[in-house]
């Protein structure tokens, strides 16, 4: 069946009057190089099981570019047709429309004669029908593409569409691409099935898809870093990564390369023109001001624009914003809430700023009023401080101090209390005790006591006191307990038992018994304090009462980081399987703020640290590496540099452990420096008030790096980098054995047991009556090499012995496997003599696997040893056969065995490694 026209017409005449533009019924061709997307291509196989396919997302998306890419792949006749704004007339739409659907009619009994005329003749409705009944002998599969349909706005289109789809034969299906949804049946097309969807979230490029497209479609090499940071400030939008691509490709400096992907914004004039030019100047002037004046907000919903917006029906233009699909992202599945994609929220606030700066102000604090009188009170002073209303903004801000501190969320405080003016802070007690707080768990403690003597001042004002007794929260009374608190922590931190003990006495004297989150604080510094003196016993109970009492009272900061130091006094005494358990209990308690809409506590890094150092002692040197990598970022972010400094040692000591050796040195160097700035900024640490921990930290990473060295066989390297920072080899004046191991190591690769043994003595008898087994067993196995090499091998085994049967029911595998080759010897020395056989055997097969410190095991048969000592003795190939009785094409094979284990390619370079590994002596 074909359909003819009612009349003749001139189709000459009718061409020149409506000519047909044929490049809108081509495939768009890309003009770039395509990031390939096959689970998109997939998902629109299913085409051929639905009678419409909508891709519905906003301007960029890449919307045309994946249709054109999947009709390359479609073995069905296939018909496009790009829709622009003229094409609201229905009798050229229809005109357009029925030229491209000739493409799908290759035979010859069905015919559209002068189907580019035909609407001119007949009524919409006939020639539907007309239509409908044609596709409906097709037998086969047809695509109809219809791209850019949200520029259709005429009625009569819509209805003849929708009649269309409503009768559309089974082998015919539909494809629309529009910014917005079309006013089409889709719910009843949903519900039956008919529909396939891809929306915004679904053309969103992953972080790998965005590494892959900068990498092999921009040909530009950022870091891994800098191609997922700009994953996340795109969020995936095809069109803003091509235009970051554009700006990237300018730049030939990688480091103006990673700069630039840092500050990347909806304000990169790339951006700007593309969002101003494509989405803001193509709606209606009240969508625009809607648009500009809402772009304020982090989260909107309709009560809140109206009272940004009173100017207007604000409901309906937010329903129409999000009908139109204009970068909103619904924020719950009540779609009661969205937000703007940031580069499209930067883009208009830009302009905002641009053409209405004396307005901005005004918005803000309608913002901040709504907020507020709907109990939304950290919205509300990022909106007061925004309108500069900074007294509105400090009672907001002394209303969730407490809440937010306990939080953690240092950063948002800071940000907020740097946004006052500082006569204000320090005039109000409160706001001074909450900076302090903040200062502590940022552990910049040589700030604190300034910040709390200025709340001690504002306490003194009559007027002050009095204002606060009308608050049942912040009493003059519990002020003080609250600046005792700090004290009493800040001492802690310092080493200071003493002064700790009497500022926490200090402060439960004002504090109330109900007062549960600090006095938690409290019972933490006192655990703490008795963990310093060595009452392990006292320790742990009072830092398990501090982990009930914070949960309890909601202070998860104090409550994770008390129950990572009870991890920590559990692996201290050997018991590393029950201290892991506790450190996940601490991520699980980390990971409650943000399952609870906040974001994770930043003290997690704190039990990420912890973690990562079991498991790098378990040998799991993947989930290490994983944990350690975290921790560094978390607490870069909490700004806590004695766990930033952890981090980095057990991160170093992985990527060791991995044989990445340069990458060891490279972290171990961001640490070295880390402790230079520590050293030159805080003159604290060589005063009576000595922060001890910090201390032993910055001896642990310098200490690390003389062994490095050492396990290098760097041996002068590694002794003047000791003598330098004071360590004498005869004199120990360290603060921690790590210093004494290095020591250690240095004087057995010098041939000096004795006097390493003398060094180690001392400090077994310290760390055995301490309970500190886990220090213990790595002091004992040191102990077992000196006098191994002494040649006191019953002495040296009875050593190994009591180690082994210390660390046999926690696997510990790193403290002996990091001793390198002389262990691997006394292992098997331990394992002939039936000590601890199973372990010895686990153990000595760790050695095998890739990553023992510098040093790979090799295993010779008695043959080979045999050859290898000749070899070294000078004997040539011939002689060592008429010694051995072989052919020498036998011991030809045997020297080539010799050489690939021991990884070399010649003789003289086979004796120096095999003496390097003690091989041979």
């Amino acid at each position: 069946m074909g359909i003819e026209p009612k009349e003749k017409k001139d189709p000459q005449r009718e061409a020149n009057i409506n000519p047909i533009l044929h490049a809108k019924l081509s495939i768009p061709t890309a003009r770039i190089k395509l990031l390939p997307r096959p689970h998109l291509i997939a998902q629109l196989a299913q085409s051929a099981h639905h009678k419409l396919t909508l891709l519905s997302a906003p301007a960029g998306s890449g919307k045309t570019l994946l249709l054109s890419a999947w009709s390359k792949q479609i073995d069905a006749p296939l018909a496009w047709l790009t829709l622009d704004e003229s094409d609201n007339d229905p009798a050229r739409f229809w005109n357009y429309l029925l030229t491209a659907l000739a493409k799908l009619y290759p035979e010859p009994h069905i015919s559209l004669s002068n189907s580019s005329y035909a609407p001119l003749a007949q009524t919409i409705p006939s020639i539907l029908t007309l239509l409908i009944n044609a596709l409906a002998e097709l037998q086969h599969d047809r695509f109809l593409i219809l791209d850019d349909y949200h520029l259709v706005q005429d009625q009569t289109i819509h209805a003849s569409l929708a009649f269309l789809l409503e009768h559309l034969p089974v082998h015919i299906h539909l494809v629309l691409a529009s910014r917005s949804d079309p006013p089409l049946p889709l719910s009843r097309l949903r519900v039956s099935g008919e529909l396939l969807e891809l929306r915004s979230a679904d053309l969103r490029c992953s972080p790998s898809e965005v590494a892959s497209f900068l990498r092999d479609c921009a040909e530009l090499h950022l870091s891994p870093n800098a191609s997922e940071l700009l994953a996340r400030r795109t969020e995936g939008w095809w069109a803003g990564l091509q235009l970051a691509a554009l700006s990237l490709q300018k730049m030939a400096d990688d480091n103006q390369r990673e700069q630039f992907v840092r500050t990347f914004s909806g304000q990169d004039r790339y951006i700007l023109d593309y969002l101003l030019e494509e989405v803001l100047q193509h709606q209606p002037p009240s969508v625009q001001r809607f648009l500009l004046e809402t772009s304020i907000l982090t989260d909107l919903n309709g009560s809140l624009c109206s009272a940004l917006c009173p100017w207007g029906n604000t409901q309906e233009i937010l329903e129409n914003v999000v009908r139109a699909n204009l970068f909103l992202v619904p924020l719950d599945h009540e779609r009661h809430w969205y937000r703007y994609h940031q580069l499209f929220a930067a883009a208009l606030r830009h302009r905002l700023h641009l053409a209405q700066p004396e307005h901005v102000p005004q918005l803000h604090q309608r913002a901040a009023n709504w907020l507020a009188s709907h109990a939304m009170l950290v919205p509300a002073i990022e909106h007061a401080l925004a309108a500069g209303n900074v007294a509105q903004a400090s009672q907001l801000i002394i209303q969730v101090a407490e809440t937010l501190l306990m939080r953690g969320e240092v950063s948002r405080m800071q940000q907020w209390l740097d946004g006052l003016p500082t006569s204000l802070v320090r005039a109000h007690p409160f706001l001074s005790v909450a900076y302090a707080f903040l200062l502590l768990m940022r552990t910049q403690l040589e700030d604190i006591e300034e910040r709390l003597q200025d709340a001690e001042r504002a306490l003194a004002h009559e007027q002050s006191a009095l204002a606060l007794v009308e608050s049942e929260a912040l009493t003059p009374a519990r002020l003080r307990g609250m600046i005792a608190t700090v004290r009493s922590t800040v001492s802690v931190n310092l080493g200071d038992t003493e002064q700790a003990v009497n500022a926490a006495q200090y402060a439960l004297e004002y504090l109330s018994p109900q007062d549960h989150a600090l006095r938690g604080l409290i019972l933490h510094n006192l655990g703490d304090t008795y963990k310093m003196r060595g009452e392990t016993a006292t320790a742990m109970q009072m830092l398990q009462k501090a982990v009930a009492l914070n949960q309890d009272s909601g202070n998860l900061f104090v409550a994770l980081t008390a129950l990572c130091d009870v991890g920590k006094l559990q692996a201290i005494q050997g018991q590393l399987r029950q201290a892991a358990d506790t450190y996940y209990r601490a991520l699980e308690l980390g990971a409650l703020p943000a399952q609870q809409g906040g974001s994770s506590l930043l003290s997690a890094g704190k039990a990420q640290v912890y973690l990562s150092e079991l498991l790098y002692e378990w040998n799991e040197l993947d989930n290490a590496l994983y944990y350690a990598q975290e921790s560094v970022q978390r607490c870069k972010e909490w700004s806590h540099i004695r766990h930033l400094l952890e981090g980095y040692i057990v991160l170093a000591q992985v990527h060791y452990a991995r044989t990445n050796i340069q990458a060891a040195h490279d972290t171990l160097n961001i640490a070295l420096g880390l402790t230079d700035e520590i050293k030159a900024a805080s003159q604290h640490l060589v005063t009576n008030r000595q922060d001890m921990r910090l201390l032993e930290l910055i001896e642990r990473v310098e200490t690390l790096q003389a062994h490095f060295w050492l396990v290098e066989g760097e041996i002068e390297r590694a002794e003047l980098w000791l003598r330098e920072r004071g360590f004498n080899l005869e004199i120990h004046p360290c603060l921690h054995p790590y210093a004494a191991l290095a020591l250690s190591r240095l004087l057995l690769l010098q041939k000096r047991p004795e006097l390493a043994q003398r060094l180690l003595e001392p400090l077994i008898q310290e760390t055995e009556a301490k309970g500190e087994i886990l220090q213990l067993i790595d002091l004992l196995a040191w102990q077992a090499l000196t006098l191994q090499q002494q040649g006191q091998l019953e002495r040296a085994l009875s050593a190994i012995a009591r180690a082994l049967a210390l660390a046999e029911a926690e696997e510990l595998v790193r403290t002996f496997v990091d001793k390198g080759h002389a262990m691997f010897v006394l292992l098997q020395r331990a394992a002939h003599q039936g000590i601890a056989p199973r372990y010895c055997q686990r153990l000595l097969l760790a050695f095998s696997l890739p990553g023992v410190q510098g040093e790979t095991l090799v295993e010779l048969s008695k043959r080979e040893l045999e050859i290898l000592q000749l070899l070294a003795s000078g004997k040539t190939n011939r002689e060592i056969g008429a010694l051995l009785t072989l052919t020498t094409g036998t011991v030809k094979w045997y020297v080539h065995e010799i050489y690939n284990k021991l990884g070399v390619g010649n003789r003289t370079r086979a004796i120096a490694e095999a003496r390097r590994l003690h091989i041979l002596t």
